[in-house]
This record gives structure tokens, C-alpha cells and sequence, in this order.
């Protein structure tokens, strides 16, 4: 199995990107060899997907990396987590403690990846900046793409 995961506090402007996503994806019925969950800002829901059944996960979050807004990146998340300069907002972290508790417990963690997007805001209010809200389309296209490219054939 694979997974897009959103994560983002939608109370904060374009950091609920991950959500929004997820919601794009599902009210599109874009979901086709791939389960869309939104954990919103609870990391722990990854939990019972670390498993023998699952291959890949790709986490969708804000993430701060000192690019133009809207931007794009993919990475592992060993290699986020071993980058001074990229934040995945909170969650990185807590993703990471809980990857790490997790290994160290016996799970099964399959391949990670996190799609960062940079804001173009986080300050407080319910709704995305127009510039990233118009590119709903094409973030859930990419991160399609993404994890059709991560399924074994």
C-alpha cells in the first residue's frame, strides 16, 4: 500500500497546505492506486501504518526553505531531518521522534519522502494565499506523480 499524507494547521494560512491537498485530491476523486489521509497536526496517526503492507509514504507539509513561495521539493526524511536550512514546520520533528520511537519498538518503516511547499504565509487566518491555493491542482498532480513513481512494478 501507499499513502499521501497532509499535514498543516489550516488555522494558519498556507501551513494547512497538506490538508488542502488532500481534500483536492479526494473531492477530484484523484485516489487511484494510493489511500489520501490528512493527519492535520497529528503526527502520531502515522503510527499504524508503519507495517509490512505499507510501501511508500509521502507526507505533504508547509516547509520552509528559503525558496520563492509555491515552491516545491522532495526529500527523504532522513535527509530533512539532517538539514539545518529546511523546516518542515513542527511536524518534521514530531514525524521524526516517532519514526525513530518506532524503529527502535520493532515497526516496519517503509519509505518516507516529504513534499515541501513554500508558504507565501503562516500567520493566522482559515484560508490559503491565493498564489498557493491556485496551485492546488498542480501540487496534488505532483504528488501523484510522485508516489505512482514510488509503486513497485
Amino acid at each position: 500500500m501507499n499513502y499521501i499524507i497532509g499535514m498543516g494547521n489550516v488555522m494558519r494560512s498556507d501551513d494547512g497546505i497538506g490538508s488542502h491537498i488532500i481534500d483536492y485530491i479526494l473531492n477530484n476523486k484523484l485516489e487511484k492506486g494510493f489511500y489520501s489521509l490528512d493527519f492535520a497536526s497529528n503526527a502520531w496517526g502515522i503510527l499504524p501504518l508503519l507495517n509490512s503492507d505499507t510501501n511508500s509514504i509521502l507526507i505533504i507539509d508547509c516547509s520552509l526553505m528559503e525558496q520563492e513561495p509555491g515552491t516545491t521539493q522532495f526529500f527523504s526524511l532522513g535527509s530533512v531531518m539532517n538539514k539545518n536550512k529546511i523546516s518542515v514546520e513542527s511536524h518534521e520533528s514530531s514525524i521524526a521522534q516517532i519514526i525513530k520511537m518506532a524503529k527502535q519498538s520493532g515497526y516496519s518503516i517503509p519509505d518516507i519522502s516529504i513534499m515541501g511547499i513554500e508558504p507565501y504565509s503562516i500567520d493566522f487566518g482559515q484560508i490559503l494565499s491565493p498564489m498557493i491555493k491556485n496551485k492546488l491542482p498542480d501540487y496534488a498532480r505532483e504528488a501523484i506523480q510522485f508516489i505512482w513513481n514510488a509503486v513497485p512494478r
